[in-house]
């Protein structure tokens, strides 16, 4: 038998008289069929599972199932902050937001994000968030850890399925306009998001075509982030090398390709060293100078003063209140801060005749808080100079010498505004109802 016509799909047919077959004593044969030892079946079942895979990848990258999944269950909120007194500010730009969706006008703000709502099983994290950013302004997203920051950022970049609420950017619907929406975004998550194998540079060039910017002026733009983050030192590093700040120089970088309308930045500058935090700083007044809007979250104070226009504090999943950090200072805290040192050894009674003694000095201060060895005093009354703050200060220490180390005295702060918040954040999130358990009453 000739194994070289077998091999070329040609069978050998041993019989006495080849005459009689059409082909002579050798058939061609096909192995393209679903009977016996052939491929047929095999094809049939790549064809149908690469079908199927492909089906299921087109379903998760669109979010068609997540999105069934929540109109199927979705969740009432039971409002356990009902009692709890919305600030005015909030309540005006609440209906600003609402009466530009309503006009169908959402282009006229860079983002207009109306009752935004995120549940997780038997708590809700963002309730009811209404957020309006406007064209070439910076608006600070603050709170505690925990307070629905960065869920909310992940539902605003379309990486959280929304539970109910809707956004807009540049005018385009996530729900409606997916790719255009997220086209005008630029993120920084977090957490670092980067390949440990690839430099900083090819890391700015692989999103810079991403962005679809042409080859013949990517590499001046990434040239310029780099410098303007100052990464120029380690660019042709591997970013697995890098230090902390580092990445998160990256990551800022990263979300600055291309110049994009709008920019998402959870904690850009979180442990970053004082010069480095400065360029950054730097560099995002320049994307606000050009046009570009910026949402920030960040527990540094002195950052959101320097950068923001406006800011919006988080408590329980809720803004408590929003305007400018000035705004915010003259409305919530006025007066000054006296902080007091204490001695370790000073006595309990001896500690209880310093705060008598404070309080009464200041008609409408108060302790606001008080941890191991310090003493935090607030005096709201306006009416109050520096020199009488410093005559009692020196009275203070004359009479309390073995109680007190150390003091300061200062005008109220941003922090003392976040702090004056931050105290009505529970852990006992609002619970929800499934709609499809309405019937029985029963909470999820």
């Amino acid at each position: 038998m000739d194994w070289t016509l077998m091999k070329r799909g040609i069978s050998f047919v041993p019989t006495e008289n080849c005459v009689d077959l059409p082909s002579g004593c050798f058939e061609p044969k096909s192995y393209i069929r679903l009977e016996g030892l052939n491929i047929g079946e095999a094809i049939i079942m790549l064809g149908c599972s690469g079908f199927f895979w492909f089906v299921c990848l087109f379903l998760l990258e669109h979010r068609y199932l997540q999105r069934l999944w929540g109109k199927l269950i979705t969740h009432m909120v039971a409002d356990c902050f009902e009692n709890t007194q919305e600030d005015e500010d909030v309540l005006y730009e609440k209906e600003r937001i609402q009466d530009l969706f309503q006009r169908g006008e959402t282009e006229k703000d860079a983002l207009l994000a109306v009752g935004l709502t995120k549940s997780f099983k038997r708590f809700v994290v963002v309730d009811c968030l209404n957020i309006g950013v406007h064209h070439g302004e910076c608006f600070g997203l603050l709170g505690v850890n925990g307070a629905g920051k960065t869920t909310t950022f992940k539902m605003l970049t379309g990486a959280e399925v929304i539970t109910s609420g809707g956004s807009c950017i540049m005018g385009y619907n996530l729900g409606v306009n997916r790719r255009k929406y997220l086209s005008h975004v630029g993120y920084c998550p977090q957490f670092d998001a980067l390949v440990n194998v690839m430099t900083a540079k090819e890391t700015l060039l692989m999103y810079a075509r991403l962005r679809g910017i042409p080859e013949s002026v990517a590499e001046q733009h990434v040239d310029s982030l780099i410098d303007q983050l100052g990464l120029t030192e380690y660019k042709d590093k591997h970013c697995g090398t890098y230090s902390g700040g580092n990445k998160r120089k990256l990551s800022t970088a990263i979300a600055m390709v291309g110049e994009p309308p709008l920019l998402f930045l959870d904690e850009p500058t979180l442990g970053v060293d004082p010069i480095s935090r400065r360029k950054i700083w730097n560099a995002l007044v320049d994307c606000i100078k050009n046009g570009q809007s910026i949402v920030l979250t960040s527990h540094s104070m002195e950052e959101c003063e320097y950068l923001c226009h406006r800011l919006g504090i988080m408590v329980n999943g809720r803004f408590r209140c929003l305007g400018s950090p000035q705004y915010l200072k003259d409305k919530y805290c006025q007066g000054y801060t006296i902080k007091v040192k204490t001695r370790m050894t000073a006595s309990a009674e001896k500690l209880e005749e310093l705060k008598t003694f404070l309080v009464q000095t200041f008609g409408g201060s108060f302790l606001r808080d008080e941890h191991i060895v310090m003493l935090n005093f607030l005096v709201e009354r306006r009416d109050v100079t520096w020199a009488q703050l410093y005559s009692t200060v020196r009275e203070m220490k004359t009479r309390f010498e073995d109680v007190v180390e150390d003091s300061l005295v200062g005008k109220t702060s941003l922090e003392d505004v976040f702090l004056s918040f931050t105290s009505e954040q529970v852990q006992q999130r609002p619970k929800v109802k499934c709609r499809l358990c309405l019937g029985c009453g029963k909470s999820q």
